[in-house]
């Protein structure tokens, strides 16, 4: 804190929180009675005698903000604010090319999948006595990878250049979200008499995140081949469909380096706002008010060879205008009991998240985007006695013209899909 006169303050914060986490996977209640416990977790194995966990969370995304705080007079105060953060998080995970699913807990390896009842007994016999089997099996990636050796034709796209070496199969990957946030708001606080309060403020927000996936281990390998194994297997006569660069058709990728997706996307957002409060011996009431403005598009980094026209570059923007109201009332019957009811109705601009179908790959959206719309409205009682203190409080919310996007494999397309609400 730095002050200069009684009437100006300024304020610098800095900090950061680098933290890693080990993180557990969701398991079906059959590999959790058959491991014996609900502590099952399908993401782990062990590797020389040392337990490894696959799913490892890491973040550091340091924050900066600079404030100024400028006392207009003893009523009215003007806070001005910047801040600016960076930094990454990533979640690990295993990857694979045209090799046998590395996880302990597929369901085409549980006695459930088995319809040979002897068959169904001998895996039913080994998940539930060998630990190792609901485990990783960290040292088979190491031995697969170690075993292949595959010679790479026209390697990162140039004719000729033939690559020879121990091709992983299986890679432990970061999927990695690197993002760079500002913000600025500016907030005037004014007491205009002993029964009128007001706020009003101004804020803007531009963030990008770049989202992509990173080598973090070959497992013994020399190298890994950035193809997407579901499009070779679906359009075996296409040579480029397989392609996740098509700039670079075969790219040879090495630990730390990117590969699969790569794509950017930026949000803006500026806001107006201002709240009125009133204050008296019975009543207490408020009125505010807000208008925004919101915008955002991708840009992919990387053109993808089954949709060479709409994954490189960027997209259309999106804009949309939203707009808030919230009011509220308190009735104070004397000076313990309360009761009071608010309401509010606000838009709110889709998430970037819902709106693209399949932003890993392409620009493409859901059909007409629109905001949606939220009401809300609440009442309640409140009691401060000395000794007790009671709240009874309801409420009821109404969402309409939502969106979203879930993703998850489709056994019978045998790829991941896209199902948009």
């Amino acid at each position: 804190d730095k002050r200069f006169g009684q009437k100006n303050l300024l304020s610098l914060v800095a900090f950061g929180a680098p933290a890693e986490n080990g993180r557990q996977g969701a398991a079906v209640a059959e590999m959790q009675e058959l491991a014996g416990t609900h502590y099952y977790n399908p993401y782990w194995g062990y590797q020389n005698g040392k337990k490894r966990n696959a799913s490892i969370g890491k973040t550091n995304q340091p924050v900066f903000i600079l404030t100024h705080e400028f006392r207009i007079n003893d009523n009215t105060v003007l806070t001005t604010a910047a801040g600016y953060s960076f930094g990454k998080r990533s979640v690990s995970g295993i990857d694979w090319y045209n090799a046998p699913d590395p996880r302990p807990d597929y369901y085409r390896y549980l006695p459930s999948y088995q319809t040979d009842p002897t068959i169904k007994d001998v895996v039913t016999d080994e998940l539930k006595n060998n630990e190792a089997s609901r485990e990783i099996n960290w040292q088979n990636f190491y031995d697969v990878n170690r075993d292949n050796t595959e010679t790479v034709y026209n390697a990162d796209g140039i004719d000729g250049n033939n690559v020879t070496g121990h091709r992983s199969l299986y890679i432990l990957a970061n999927r990695v979200t690197d993002t760079k946030r500002f913000n600025f708001s500016t907030l005037l606080n004014s007491r205009f008499s002993d029964h009128l309060d007001f706020t009003a403020g101004l804020t803007a927000q531009s963030q990008k995140n770049t989202y992509y996936q990173q080598i973090n281990d070959l497992l013994g390998g020399a190298f890994y081949v950035d193809l997407n194994q579901f499009a070779e297997r679906s359009f075996p006569g296409d040579p480029n469909a397989a392609q996740n660069d098509l700039a670079h058709p075969n790219r040879l990728v090495k630990t730390g380096e990117k590969y699969g997706y790569n794509y950017d996307i930026n949000i803006v957002r500026t806001a107006a706002w201002a709240q009125t409060f009133f204050k008296y011996n019975k009543i207490d009431f408020f009125l505010a008010a807000e208008i925004s403005q919101n915008l955002f598009w991708r840009r992919g980094n990387v053109q993808n060879g089954l949709f060479p026209e709409d994954s490189y570059g960027k997209s259309n923007i999106n804009y949309f205008v939203n707009y808030s109201f919230k009011a509220g009332i308190t009735y104070k019957l004397d000076g313990r009991n309360y009761f009071y009811i608010n309401a509010a109705y606000f838009t709110r601009a889709p998430f970037f998240e819902n709106a693209y179908i399949a932003p890993r790959t392409r620009n493409i959206e859901q059909d007409d985007l629109t905001s949606e719309i939220i009401q809300t409205a609440e009442a309640g009682y409140i009691l401060n006695a000395p000794n007790l203190k009671i709240r009874l409080n309801g409420y009821y919310t109404s969402f309409q013209h939502g969106f979203n996007v879930l993703t998850f494999y489709h056994e019978t397309y045998q790829n991941f899909v896209n199902y948009a609400l």
